[in-house]
């Protein structure tokens, strides 16, 4: 049987690993968040790099269409 001082004494060991599993927990999903944040500033990059690569494929499409038309004047 347990007296109080070991039941208090196991208690606050029980507390103390409790806390470092939630710091341990806090310091995961803050690195998680910024690791989604780096990701998503990363595919709007992307994203916005796509687009641009679009734009300058359509404009050189253009400009040889217009080569073509002027060497068939």
């Amino acid at each position: 049987m347990q007296t109080i001082g070991e039941y208090k004494e196991y208690t606050r060991q029980l507390e103390g690993e409790v806390g470092k599993w939630h710091h341990a927990y806090d310091s995961l999903m803050v690195e998680r968040n910024a690791l989604v944040n780096k990701l998503m500033a990363t595919e709007k990059f992307y994203k916005a790099a796509n687009e641009e690569c679009d734009r300058w494929r359509k404009r050189t499409m253009e400009l040889e269409r217009e080569i073509e038309q002027l060497k068939t004047r």
